[in-house]
């Protein structure tokens, strides 16, 4: 899931690959696309979607309806995440085939300015800081990689274990800490501001699996979601705060997918595995 800067655009995607961009001022469906994985630009003039065939289908949004601006062949197999960096410059994808592509998104098209090997199996999350100097790479039950970005270059420099399921995870408005959920119901946070990780908190009690792990634009909270329908809000030391079970599907374990934070830190929204989106709001 996606949220544009200024609050005005959702993006969210389903269990059936179907993308959604919703129009906040009215919740109603802007556009429909094919794909698993999104992405909006910092300027909410394009969004990207990856498909399962390990292909980018760039869309523009600059009227409120979604225009093809072409499709461009990134991956073998599925195109699992997608990310921008802050300044809207590059793309950054993650696929099956176990490699981050970076993209050139200043032309008409994007185009390939680097591809990164290091991970040993499928890349399931990627995460740029919100001040693009770090970038951060989750591979399937395995690993986090952080890069440090200059000039357009990525520089390795420290490696987490950590078994990730997929979905998304995020940096600390400040730059210094990395959220991520686990597969042992868990989420951590990460001291990254020096060159070896360091963890400094655990996320515990939720349930079964944790799916997304996100803070919010303040900084002050963190929101989870996974599945048994369970959306929590944290703070920073590990503390839940807020639980909700939304009604995200008519099974016992349907799930909810990805979750975020409205600009406003006030209002979480929810994509869930049966393509709904719920919108809560934290008590005062």
């Amino acid at each position: 899931m996606a949220v544009s800067r200024d609050g005005r655009w959702v993006a969210t995607s389903d269990v059936k690959a179907v993308v959604r961009l919703y129009d906040t001022t009215t919740w109603k469906e802007a556009g429909v696309a094919k794909g698993f994985s999104l992405a909006l630009s910092p300027d909410s003039k394009r969004l990207v979607v990856g498909d399962p065939a390990g292909q980018l289908h760039v869309w523009g949004i600059g009227d409120g309806q979604l225009r093809s601006q072409g499709t461009v062949g990134a991956h073998v197999r599925q195109v699992w995440a997608l990310a921008f960096s802050p300044d809207g410059k590059t793309l950054v994808s993650g696929g099956a085939d176990k490699k981050v592509k970076v993209w050139d998104m200043t032309g008409q098209a994007p185009t390939v300015r680097d591809t990164i090997e290091d991970h040993r199996s499928e890349v399931a999350i990627v995460a740029f800081s919100p001040d693009g100097k770090l970038f951060a790479s989750a591979a399937d039950k395995t690993d986090i990689r952080i890069y440090e970005v200059k000039d357009g270059k990525f520089k390795g420099r420290s490696v987490i274990p950590n078994g990730n399921p997929g979905g998304s995870m995020g940096f600390s408005p400040n730059n210094k800490t990395l959220a991520a959920p686990t597969l042992v119901k868990t989420g951590v946070l990460w001291d990254v501001s020096g060159d070896t990780p360091k963890e400094t908190a655990r996320l515990e009690g939720y349930g079964q699996r944790m799916n997304s792990l996100t803070f919010s634009p303040d900084g002050k909270w963190l929101v989870s979601g996974g599945q048994e329908n369970r959306v929590a809000v944290w703070d920073t030391s590990g503390k839940k705060t807020v639980e909700w079970t939304v009604p995200a599907g008519p099974r016992p374990g349907d799930y909810v997918g990805d979750t975020a934070f409205a600009p406003d830190s006030r209002h979480v929204i929810t994509a869930n595995g049966d393509g709904s989106v719920w919108i809560l709001r934290l008590p005062k």
